[in-house]
This record gives structure tokens, C-alpha cells and sequence, in this order.
């Protein structure tokens, strides 16, 4: 992890110094916040601030994804061997659960991954349903081509998901030059945040989706406290930042 810059013990005081005064909380300052955190990740990943939600960590953005990739079974789903576990338990069981398979690349983590993959491809790809994989791999910093698999991923009609937590914030990336499905980052690594705070980037294929779980301040009209009880199905849409 990084550590933490020392801006954080003032920013900390403030929040514990506002929680003694909790009539002073208006319902916008609900909002207001985390939409700045929201806009200010979607500069680091490039892409929209729509496209970007607020998440606690990797797995609840694998687990997200999963819930709305249409895996069928018999198809299979690649990461890397080696791979970050939360880059692999959320799959796992994603595979079981529609009798599709879980494959590995093999081979030690300082190799050339995306030599691999573009050969596991070629030799799966009808198969492929999706590609879980990093940009930098966790143990070693070996980096992958992500052009160069996406261009591989989209040929044979396979998903793109990537976890961006060893790079994002210390290498460029642009997700939307990039356009893979689904991509997560915790941040408290190279985007120098604390724990419990990651980001999630989710492709507009996928922004009518199913979320992971019903909360009611992501419902449409949630910062009218006075009409929260007027139940919504619609959802909230990121406003202008």
C-alpha cells in the first residue's frame, strides 16, 4: 500500500468534527462528495463520470460483473495463473454456478503474459466468454498489452474485465480508448486512498444492468429525503460535474 499523505489526519479531524453535529448534514452533502470522488477517478481512468461507481473493494466489482455477464454453460472464463485471489474467487464460482470453466494461462508471472494470452486465445477462443485479467500483475509488475488483447478479446466475442490496482494512478490508461467491459481498482495503492475506497468502471453496455445489491440512495429522486418512501425503480444517473 501507499502511504497515506498527511492530508488525511486534517480531512479525518473535519469528518469526525462534523459527525458531533449531525443537523448540520444536509441531504446534499450525501451527494456532493462522493460525486467529486467519482468525477476526480473518471479523470484518472478516462472515461465518463457516468460510467464510474464508488465500490468497497475488487471482489464486489468482480462479483458485480458477474452477476450481469451472460456465461453460459460450457464456455470458459481466462485469468492468469498466479492472479490476485480476488481475481479469481468471484470467477470461480461464477463457473460453478453455470457449468462454464475457469482456465488459467500458465506459466511463472515474469513471463510474457501477453504473448499467452494471445495464444490461449488461439487456441480457445470459440470457447472464451470472458477475459478477468490485470494491466500490471500483482507479484512482479510484468505489464500487459491491453490494445493488443482487447483487439484478440473482441474477435472471438469475448468480455474484457480488468483490475487496475497495481497500475491505475501510476500509469496512464484510457478506458475509453480502451472499452473493456468492466474494470476495478482498490484505492489504496497508487491512487493513495484508504481502505474501502475503490472504483469500479462499467462499459455503457452494461450501465442498465443489475446492481450487486439495492440500496436506497442509488434510486432516482434519493437526495429528496422527504420522498423516500415514494419508492423508485429507476436509478439515479450521475449528475453534471
Amino acid at each position: 500500500m501507499t502511504p497515506a499523505p498527511t492530508d488525511f489526519i486534517a480531512i479525518g479531524e473535519q469528518s469526525l468534527i462534523e459527525r458531533t453535529k449531525p443537523w448540520s448534514v444536509s441531504p446534499a452533502d450525501f451527494f456532493k462528495r462522493s460525486e467529486r470522488v467519482r468525477s476526480l477517478a473518471a479523470q484518472v481512468m478516462e472515461c465518463a463520470p457516468t460510467a464510474v461507481a464508488i465500490v468497497p473493494s475488487v471482489s464486489y466489482g468482480v462479483a458485480t460483473a458477474a452477476r450481469n455477464l451472460p456465461i453460459q454453460k460450457g464456455q470458459m472464463i481466462i485469468t492468469l495463473a498466479q492472479e490476485f485471489p480476488s481475481n479469481y474467487y468471484g470467477w470461480d464460482r461464477l463457473a460453478k454456478d453455470r457449468g462454464a470453466e475457469l482456465l488459467m494461462v500458465p506459466g511463472p508471472p515474469e513471463q510474457d503474459w501477453t504473448e499467452a494470452i494471445l495464444e490461449f486465445l488461439h487456441e480457445h477462443g470459440p470457447r472464451t466468454a470472458l477475459l478477468a485479467i490485470p494491466h500490471v500483475h500483482w507479484s512482479t509488475g510484468a505489464m500487459l498489452d491491453l490494445p493488443r488483447i482487447r483487439d484478440a478479446a473482441r474477435h472471438h466475442g469475448a468480455a474484457l474485465f480488468l483490475d487496475l490496482t497495481q497500475s491505475l494512478g501510476a500509469l496512464p490508461i484510457s478506458l475509453s480508448e480502451i472499452d473493456p467491459d468492466f474494470a476495478v481498482a482498490a484505492g489504496y495503492k497508487w491512487l493513495f486512498g484508504p481502505y474501502s475506497l475503490g472504483y469500479l468502471y462499467v462499459s455503457p453496455r452494461w450501465q442498465r444492468g443489475i446492481p450487486l445489491e439495492e440500496n436506497w440512495i442509488v434510486r432516482a429522486g434519493a437526495d429528496d429525503f422527504s420522498q423516500l418512501v415514494a419508492y423508485q425503480s429507476d436509478y439515479q444517473r450521475c449528475p453534471a460535474l
